[in-house]
């Protein structure tokens, strides 16, 4: 488990593995049934925990500031690890798909409502050294218009976040 503080409310990122419930969370979230609050990540396109920790920063502040774009933190933490501006290409990139087994839970708040929501996925809790088993490094260059050039001259983490933080520079 990764934690990352902001003010005074946390972001907790966990990160699972074979997930085999992976659609009936799909659906409780489109459905607005589910418990306990939470994103639910892809984890291909997630090279590092600090792009999550970066984009949840720009929720956090989004929210604080009254100028969301999405109608709830969790949506808007995938509005934010997108380059688009499009809400509906952003939910569909970072949001999990019903076919996908490894996600990454993301909860901001406390541990009791952290567990509450992480009870709810049957899957492997695992370390975040897994993480360079999962994720795809064409996908995430493709993603985020990374080309050679620039993935030669600095790191792919360096460039994820130079693009999410800017974002809403125009």
């Amino acid at each position: 488990m990764k934690t990352f503080e902001f003010g005074s409310v946390n972001l907790y990122l966990i990160l699972f593995r074979n997930v085999k419930n992976t659609k009936i969370l799909l659906d409780e979230i489109l459905n607005n049934k589910g418990e306990s609050a939470c994103a639910i990540v892809r984890v291909k396109y997630i090279c590092d925990p600090l792009q999550i920790a970066v984009a949840g920063g720009k929720t956090f502040m989004s929210k604080q500031n009254s100028r969301m774009v999405t109608k709830n933190v969790y949506t808007e933490l995938l509005y934010n690890l997108s380059t688009t501006k499009n809400i509906t290409k952003s939910l569909k990139t970072f949001g999990v798909d019903k076919d996908d087994t490894d996600m990454i839970l993301a909860h901001f708040g406390d541990e009791v409502s952290l567990e509450k929501a992480a009870s709810r996925i049957d899957g492997q809790q695992v370390e975040w050294t897994e993480l360079a088993q999962i994720y795809n490094l064409e996908e995430i260059s493709r993603c985020y218009n990374i080309n050679k050039v620039e993935d030669s001259v600095t790191n792919l983490l360096d460039s994820v976040i130079t693009r999410i933080a800017t974002k809403s520079v125009d």
